[in-house]
């Protein structure tokens, strides 16, 4: 039985047709003679080879699902021309409020999920507490960069404001922020963990959520110490903050990772307070929160950790002058 003549032998694949075996070669191109003798004939060529719809420029429209690298980025330009600039989403009070709130309910936090008792964590050492602390620091300057500068350490503020970085008119509000912050913190890790703090016998770990302590009881070498570690940590802010005193957001890695250092080498002696907000804000709600068998709070000790990292942090501004104050510049090495 014969076939349908459009489906008979050697009809229905004219040129053009559906069932054409060169129906993908246009009659253009078939009648060319493509013997490529040069490099550059086959780069000419191929807008005659390519169908049309895959021809450079052609068939990726926006939208499309072959669109060009060029029509998204110009969809990022688009999305991006549309959102505020210069505008940061807090004031530089607010900014240092929440990110020093932040500071201190993490790096409390990490504190009284190794130390209290029946929590996950419990008995998880230092490594856990100081790498616990450096992304607390991370995070904090990280939301408050845009606004502030990501300071939330007195320390930081009066050391950029020394070494003329900051404007003297800024800190009292600073200061005030960070302080507000720093309690503000404290007491949300105190209701975060309250069954725990209920259940916890121990009035040293519990003082220890809150504030440092010295491992040996020293007055001059536990100065000695907080006045090295906030050294460390401002000498090495001062080298990445710019012109203006403020951190950016790339910049809260780098700084998270100089605490995180401090921390492990140089932190076993007080507990690194280097900020006198994260101590003396979280002491004070120590002594005010209704905490059951808390015990004192340890005022006689509660002005090494705020008067060693103020000293500390100018120490930091007069070396650091004194190192980038010579003839320069120097041929590199």
């Amino acid at each position: 039985m014969p076939l349908p003549r459009p489906f008979g032998r050697g009809e229905g694949r004219g040129e053009g047709s559906l069932l054409s075996s060169r129906f993908m070669v246009p009659m253009h191109v078939r009648k060319r003679n493509w013997a490529f003798h040069e490099p550059g004939q086959l780069r000419r060529a191929l807008p005659i080879l390519l169908p049309r719809p895959f021809r450079r420029g052609e068939g990726r429209g926006e939208g499309s699902v072959l669109s060009s690298p060029g029509s998204r980025s110009q969809r990022m330009r688009k999305s991006e021309s549309e959102l505020p600039v210069n505008e940061p989403a807090m004031s530089p009070f607010l900014g240092e409020l929440v990110g020093t709130a932040l500071l201190v309910l993490l790096g409390d936090g990490v504190v009284a999920n190794a130390v209290l008792k029946n929590t996950k964590g419990n008995n998880s050492g230092w490594i856990v507490i100081t790498a616990g602390w450096a992304m607390a620091v991370f995070v904090g300057v990280f939301v408050a960069s845009g606004a502030s500068g990501g300071h939330l350490n007195p320390a930081v503020t009066l050391a950029l404001a020394a070494s003329g970085k900051f404007s003297w008119s800024k800190v009292t509000l600073y200061l005030v922020a960070q302080m507000l912050g720093a309690c503000l913190g404290a007491f949300l890790v105190w209701w975060q963990y309250k069954s725990h703090f209920d259940g916890t016998d121990d009035p040293a770990g519990k003082l220890a959520v809150f504030c440092t302590g010295p491992q040996i009881r020293s007055p001059f070498l536990n100065f000695f110490s907080e006045v090295l570690g906030t050294f460390v940590l401002v000498f090495a802010v001062l080298h990445i903050t710019g012109p203006q005193g403020g951190l950016g957001s790339l910049d809260a890695l780098p700084v998270a990772l100089v605490v995180l250092a401090i921390g492990l080498s140089l932190g076993g002696t007080t507990g690194y307070a280097i900020n006198p907000a994260r101590d003396l804000g979280p002491r004070l709600m120590h002594a005010l929160l209704p905490i059951p068998k808390k015990g004192p709070s340890d005022w006689a000790y509660a002005w090494i950790p705020v008067v060693g990292p103020i000293l500390g942090g100018f120490l930091a501004v007069v070396i650091h002058h004194l190192v980038h104050s010579g003839p320069g510049p120097y041929p590199a090495v």
